[in-house]
């Protein structure tokens, strides 16, 4: 068995069976022969709609490049982190001087730590020994330094725009993501229900094909015996063959439909499954329009991405708007340190009668070139301005779209209760018929008509059941919780 077959049976359990799409037509009065390529399989395996978005969501590869996508978004805003991380730092040197005394040769060696924090501010420790190798004196040292940027670079918009660009950029592809994950749910939802309505009127045609063939082996039997005309076989042969063209599309709408699913789980083409799911549609419910549009603005995913957007472009202003500053830094340093002949003796003499270095100052630097300093704040108030008339855009679409969704499926649900009444009255229309037939008040064409005409019927109901199934889908893709109303995780 194919490995695509033993993934995908290990999902869809379902005991095997011949679906109700599987009936092979019987013996044709009139032969019209099936081509190979639409012989229908023996067996088929039921899936259920919820079971193929799972699956679909498993194994389909543009969606999986869009969750990779999204995990290197996180492990980028992790890596962002690196900068402000402590920092352990160890040397060591040898220094050879010449003077116009003795030669000096000297090894300093020093461990300390360094850490800078995202509001800009630089701290910095060390112990070390500048030690004699041709004799005294020997200096121990330790030192302490502090540096923070007051204006320019000081504070979370002049430090941390790597950190605050590395975290909103994860947080706008798991919105894409967010918005790949629905719009893949639609279109395996909508290729589901395609083949639910593919197999239903397989079903419907089938039954038609063989009511043909009854009536015609009927009205061949009738003329033999004398009962009718020879011309009445017209008729009902015409009927027939009409029906015969219909099964042999919709067996090509079958298979059309199928592969068009196994294409979106990522099957291979000849995988016999079907549609298990009912075309129910009295589960569906309508939120009012003024609530469908708050709850898509607070969470469709495009808006939600836009809306980071323009929290992204607001962050580079602010920090524009840091870099225009002249820079001015506090700086300060203290450092104790002590000189000794004997190696041993210069440690504890450090701690005994330490000699005192302290630094405390402002540093102040100004660029003379002001029109370039301003053109990049100029440059990033642009893109905010343009980020926040894209969220404008994409908030009313999204009004839009939600009121058009819900007017399309509100129409479409009153539509199912007429269509269902339809079937009903073509139903009836038939029997009547049928009755006026056997009373000899009617003729066969009449019949054959009324046929027709509930066969139609019978397609378009569940065309309209289709359409509100996946009107539903639509809708909940547009507010931003049809992946919650599917069970899938985003995470």
């Amino acid at each position: 068995m194919p490995l695509t077959l033993l993934a995908v049976w290990g999902l869809l359990a379902a005991a095997p069976g011949a679906s109700p799409s599987s009936t092979e037509a019987p013996v044709q009065a009139v032969p019209q022969a099936v081509p190979p390529v639409l012989a229908l399989p023996a067996t088929t395996r039921p899936v259920r709609r919820l079971a193929a978005i799972t699956l679909g969501v498993e194994r389909n590869q543009r969606l999986l490049a869009e969750r990779l996508e999204r995990e290197r978004a996180q492990r980028a805003y992790a890596a962002a982190w690196s900068p402000w991380s402590p920092t352990l730092k160890a040397s060591s040197f040898y220094r050879h001087a010449t003077d116009p005394v003795p030669t000096h040769d000297r090894l300093d060696y020093a461990l300390g730590a360094g850490w800078e924090t995202v509001v800009g501010t630089h701290l910095e420790a060390s112990v070390g020994v500048d030690h004699g190798l041709d004799g005294p004196p020997h200096q121990p040292q330790v030192s302490l330094s502090l540096s923070q940027p007051l204006l320019k670079g000081g504070g979370l918009a002049g430090a941390a725009l790597p950190l605050t660009e590395a975290q909103l950029t994860a947080q706008l592809q798991a919105e894409l993501y967010r918005a790949a994950l629905d719009e893949f749910i639609v279109q395996v939802d909508a290729a589901y229900w395609e083949l639910a309505l593919a197999q239903a009127d397989l079903d419907i045609r089938t039954r038609s094909e063989q009511r043909a063939e009854s009536q015609y082996r009927d009205t061949r039997e009738n003329i033999r015996r004398g009962i009718l005309a020879d011309a009445e076989i017209h008729v009902v042969e015409e009927n027939l063959v009409i029906f015969q063209q219909e099964h042999l599309r919709a067996r090509e709408r079958l298979f059309l439909s199928r592969r068009g699913l196994s294409e979106l789980l990522f099957l291979a083409p000849d995988e016999a499954f079907a549609a298990e799911d009912a075309f129910d549609v009295s589960g569906v419910s309508l939120p009012s329009a003024a609530e469908a549009v708050a709850r898509a603005l607070r969470e469709n995913p495009t808006v939600c991405g836009q809306r980071l957007r323009v929290e992204l472009a607001r962050s580079r202003v602010q920090h524009q708007q840091n870099q225009v500053l002249p820079s001015l830094s506090l700086e300060s340093s203290l450092g104790l340190r002590h000189t000794e002949d004997e190696y041993g003796a210069a440690f504890g003499g450090l701690a005994r009668d330490p000699a005192l270095d302290a630094r405390l100052g402002l540093r102040l630097e100004v660029p003379l070139d002001r029109d370039a300093v301003s053109a990049g704040l100029e440059a990033a108030d642009a893109a905010l301005r343009k980020a926040t008339a894209e969220l404008a855009q994409a908030e009313n679409r999204l009004r839009f779209e939600v009121e058009n969704a819900l007017t399309s499926l509100t129409s479409t649900l009153a539509l199912s209760q007429s269509s269902a009444r339809q079937v009903e009255l073509a139903e009836l229309k038939l029997a009547a018929q049928m009755d006026k037939y056997r009373n000899g008040l009617s003729t066969l064409n009449d019949v054959v008509r009324f046929q027709r005409e509930l066969d139609e019927a019978l397609i378009a109901a569940r065309r309209v059941a289709r359409d509100v199934r996946t009107g539903q889908a639509r809708l909940l893709r547009a507010i931003g919780t049809l992946h919650v109303a599917v069970g899938v995780e985003v995470n």
